[in-house]
């Protein structure tokens, strides 16, 4: 039984929106392993993944969700998306 990749991006979105960063990435992950192909997805991963300290994998993950649609990105603050995530890279 394949699990649903919206159901799995909904429950991620509730663990970032409580601050359960870990079990966030970990669900953004399955998501995209079950098949979510979107820019949101891509760009909720990254963005977890670099609050919590894997910023370096993030750009990674920021990057593909960029190929999905190069005009999307969406930040929650100024520290947020790639150019954000690059300036803690570097």
């Amino acid at each position: 039984l394949g699990q649903n990749p919206g159901e799995l991006a909904a429950q991620a979105d509730q663990f970032f929106n409580s601050g359960e960063y870990e079990a966030a990435a970990r669900l953004y992950r399955q998501a995209i392993d079950a098949g979510a192909n979107d820019p949101t997805t891509y760009n909720n991963l990254g963005i977890t993944l670099h609050y919590v300290g894997r910023s370096v994998e993030a750009l990674g993950v920021l990057a593909q969700g960029a190929t999905l649609d190069p005009e999307y990105q969406r930040t929650d603050d100024a520290s947020d998306g790639v150019q954000g995530v690059a300036r803690f890279v570097e």
